[in-house]
């Protein structure tokens, strides 16, 4: 969804994920790349391939070589304008049957160290493809009926709204090269629900919430408390 600014947003979170995790050296599991994820093991890497692959395949890509995120984001943006709201479902499909086929090795593998391990993957290729995979599990499963009951406003919003959305994200990352704490995210977060709820109503409003916090909670799941609770969508 919103791919016109999944971009920024990544960029963005990328950028203040960094900051942060400079400002917390200590054993705290949020040191960025030397995270303590959970062990993806040389023996995990040919079943994680697979899976990729066949993701990849419904798109006509390949992990020979691994995309870059902008080849992959651009190729999703053009089937969801051809496709439009089934396209939509059938991508939920794809990552929803990606989740599966990973199983038990989503949480040792789909990580920054494991996707760097196993597609030599830069940290920020590796940091765009971790939160893309996450925040469209929400989107893809708890969030889905309001992804798709409101596919055309989102993406409108995406698209006129845009100065507002990249507001957001400026903000965010201002905020986090000097932050020592975790309300550069939830400012963020919360800015981009107003955006999306203002545009689209309360229920995709709370939708964005949920998704953002869900993404950004798997790299930096200590702020949980500090963020402000988002309501069902």
């Amino acid at each position: 969804m919103y791919w016109k600014i999944l971009s920024l947003i990544l960029a963005s979170t990328f950028l203040l994920s960094t900051a942060l995790h400079k400002q917390f050296p200590y054993n705290s599991g949020r040191v960025f790349m030397e995270q303590k994820d959970a062990t993806c093991d040389s023996s995990d890497t040919a079943i994680v391939q697979n899976c990729f692959s066949i993701y990849f395949k419904f798109f006509n890509l390949s992990i020979s070589p691994f995309p870059t995120f902008e080849t992959y984001q651009d190729v999703m943006e053009k089937y969801l304008l051809a496709k439009g709201v089934v396209g939509q479902a059938a991508v939920c499909g794809q990552k929803n049957a990606l989740s599966l086929c990973l199983s038990s090795l989503e949480n040792e593998c789909v990580n920054f160290q494991g996707l760097t391990m196993i597609f030599g993957l830069d940290p920020e290729s590796a940091y765009h493809y971790n939160m893309d995979y996450y925040i469209s599990q929400y989107e893809c499963g708890a969030g889905y009926n309001t992804t798709i009951n409101n596919f055309f406003c989102i993406e409108s919003c995406s698209t006129y709204e845009f100065k507002a959305e990249e507001q957001c994200s400026k903000v965010l990352v201002s905020g986090g090269h000097n932050a020592s704490d975790c309300s550069p995210y939830n400012t963020y977060i919360q800015c981009m629900s107003k955006v999306f709820g203002d545009y689209c109503g309360t229920t995709v409003g709370n939708w964005m919430c949920n998704a953002q916090s869900y993404g950004i909670l798997k790299d930096v799941p200590n702020c949980k408390p500090s963020f402000t609770p988002c309501n069902s969508s």
